[in-house]
């Protein structure tokens, strides 16, 4: 009866439930977290440390992403093993049929979980009839390893980096859980030299973690989550029903909503990442700042941009042949890039219109040009925060129609007249997404007072800062509602 009791209580904690999945912000993740770093402490040995960090990577992606924790598992034995057997070939022909190979062994996992339903429907609405598909629930974070792992094999290729001889560093390098689901792509050559220097931070590091941590939880559960359930999620499913300004303050919401999700994750997985000694890239550097849709490619989820150019946009010619072929070249990386988000002609959409748009500022010239005009400067700004939003509308959109819809809707509607009423139904919404873009435009050195603050706070107030989030999410009862927009990527 003991131990049945106790397997009762443990239980929610140890399995992966489909209906709620493990999130970084949910309080479960905090007592976990704990273990993790605590048995890390007592463990002490390097070795052993990352092994023990291995095992609860695995453990943490089983409970976000259930039984596709397997296929984390082969792609990491295929890539170690593959990129084994590049590093000791010399014939160029078997090397080039060895990268081959890992890329259709990524790419084709990726694609089926991913691509063959919507290649299905496609295929129907060509041919006609109807085409029986079984439909796959997508793995959690797999375009995120799949690109990290093969990003391994492509540099081994390359010979820009030496093959690891040690599997068990390799599963470590991948499955490393703070960025593992959602970013950022972490490349071997950033995260591989760190594994045997890496040191547990000192008091003053731990504080800087714990403040950036707490910064990332709460935009996603206090500005993110809120704006979504109280604004975006019922205007884009149902956007007849509500004026054109409820519309068109939902669309500017979602560019804020997704902003405060993505970079809030980011946030607390560089922060986790700093509490276990080691320093992911940076993702996101004020990207509503950007003068241009060049420049906003530079700020926004930039390990996925950095790595889109050098894995896709180089190795196609980049700007070397021609001034057409660069549009092309443009086009297609931004295309694909798009198709990366997800299994539906919306994202290729989105991804066209900014690849369209970086084509055009290459052939006028007015990203260089903006960037040395101050008088330019302001109207850059607005002008790309704008664009931007206008491609977010079919990101988010439920399907072509509805993005559509969407934007008929705010031309024929006198949105102007319809403001203010729109303003006070959703006051709160509207408050969260003026307090973000204000917070988003104060200078860094501004902003970073809070975290000063919480760095030379004693643990004691570090701690109830954390908790304090954590009360604040279960208070609106966001945490169980609203998984990170990211994690179905």
């Amino acid at each position: 009866m003991l131990l049945e009791s106790i397997w009762t209580s443990l239980r929610p904690l140890l399995m992966y439930d489909a209906q709620r999945p493990l999130m970084f912000h949910h309080a479960e993740f905090f007592l976990l977290i704990s273990v993790a770093l605590g048995g890390a402490a007592l463990i002490g040995r390097r070795e052993l440390v990352r092994l023990w960090l291995t095992l609860f990577s695995f453990f943490v992606y089983y409970r976000i992403a259930g039984a596709f924790a397997i296929l984390l598992g082969i792609s990491i034995v295929v890539d170690y093993g593959l990129a084994r057997l590049l590093a000791a070939e010399s014939r160029e022909p078997r090397r080039r049929a060895l990268l081959t190979l890992s890329i259709v062994v990524n790419l084709g996992l990726l694609g089926w979980f991913k691509y063959s339903g919507l290649l299905a429907e496609t295929l129907a609405g060509i041919y006609g009839g109807e085409w029986s598909f079984r439909a796959w629930a997508l793995p959690a974070g797999i375009s995120f390893y799949t690109f990290q792992s093969l990003s391994y094999t492509i540099d081994v290729y390359r010979r820009e980096i030496v093959a690891m001889t040690s599997f068990r560093d390799y599963a470590f390098f991948v499955s490393l859980f703070p960025q593992l689901v959602a970013g950022p792509i972490v490349r071997a050559s950033h995260l591989i030299p760190q594994i045997d220097t890496a040191e547990f931070p000192d008091a003053r590091g731990a504080s800087a973690a714990m403040a950036l941590f707490a910064a990332g939880a709460f935009k996603k559960a206090l500005i993110a989550d809120p704006i979504a359930t109280r604004l975006v999620d019922p205007v884009f499913t149902e956007p007849l029903r509500y004026t054109g300004a409820e519309v068109l303050l939902a669309i500017y919401g979602y560019g804020v909503q997704i902003y405060a999700d993505f970079s809030g994750y980011s946030d607390m997985a560089i922060a986790l990442a700093a509490l276990l000694g080691f320093q992911l890239p940076v993702n996101f550097s004020r990207p509503y700042m950007s003068t241009s849709i060049t420049d906003f490619w530079r700020r926004w989820h930039i390990s996925l941009s950095t790595w889109l150019r050098d894995y896709l946009y180089i190795p196609l010619g980049g700007s070397r042949r021609g001034r057409w072929r660069t549009y092309v070249n443009l086009m297609l990386v931004m295309l694909l890039g798009g198709m990366w988000h997800g299994a539906a002609w919306r994202f290729g959409l989105w991804g066209a219109w900014h690849g369209g748009l970086l084509a055009l500022e290459r052939a006028t010239g007015w990203a260089e040009r903006v960037e040395r005009s101050r008088g330019l400067r302001i109207a850059g700004i607005i002008v790309t925060f704008h664009l931007v939003c206008l491609g977010w509308v079919f990101f988010r959109a439920d399907s072509l129609q509805t993005g559509v819809d969407l934007l008929r809707h705010i031309i024929t509607s006198p949105v102007l007249a319809e403001l203010s009423g729109a303003l006070q139904v959703h006051a709160i919404a509207a408050a969260l997404i003026a307090f973000m873009l204000v917070l988003h435009a104060t200078p860094p050195a501004w902003r970073n007072i809070g975290a000063v603050v919480m760095q030379r706070g004693t643990p004691l107030l570090q701690a109830a800062v954390l908790v304090a989030l954590v009360w604040a999410a279960a208070t609106v009862q966001i945490s169980s509602a609203q998984p990170f927009i990211y994690f179905q990527f």
